[in-house]
């Protein structure tokens, strides 16, 4: 069976950046499973697996616009401290729960000076130009299960609750560490 429109694939991959530092892979969780043409991956990769079988790589370079996008300074904000709930929990580093009022989204503690902390709700690799190296091991029909457990997984109050670093945003699923969860990186 071919890679299409309404079937679930697993796969393993390693995502690098441009200098062949690896920012991610599956040798150590093991493969994940996505359903194909949910965007749990960039348009670029989807585009890149279609048509491919068990069995076969693919491997594709992006440019930064391409993969996880650029780096769009609207979603880098200075919040004062006072505003955190638990302040003496924040470390640089760290991935947060924010609520902008109406959604709550996984933001990125980058700095704390003083009395304000810089977060950031970009996807960790925004800006980057990557290579994912990708193997198919498995493509079936999706089932009515793999939907099920996919808008479950996207349904918990803080989005797909994958822990993927995304919730609620179009990089929702990215990095998703539960066994047979969305998977993948984008």
């Amino acid at each position: 069976m071919n890679i299409a429109e309404k079937t679930t694939v697993t796969l393993n991959y390693v995502l690098k950046a441009k200098d062949g530092t690896v920012l991610e892979t599956t040798s150590e969780q093991g493969p994940v499973t996505i359903l194909f043409g949910h965007e749990m991956f960039p348009k670029a990769v989807e585009a890149a697996l279609e048509g491919k079988s068990a069995g076969d790589s693919v491997t594709i370079e992006l440019e930064a616009k391409d993969g996880f996008g650029e780096v769009v300074d609207e979603y880098i904000a200075q919040v004062p401290i006072s505003e955190f709930d638990q302040p003496e929990n924040l470390e640089v580093g760290i991935d947060i729960i924010a609520s902008d009022g109406q959604k709550e989204m996984i933001v990125t503690v980058k700095a704390i000076d003083d009395d304000m902390v810089t977060i950031d709700a970009n996807h960790p690799f925004a800006g980057m130009d990557i290579t994912f190296e990708m193997g198919v091991m498995e493509v079936r029909e999706t089932t009515e299960e793999d939907l099920a457990h996919f808008y479950h997984e996207h349904d918990h109050e803080h989005g797909c609750g994958c822990d993927c670093g995304h919730e609620g945003d179009e990089n929702c699923g990215d990095g998703c560490d539960d066994e047979g969860c969305c998977g993948g990186c984008g």
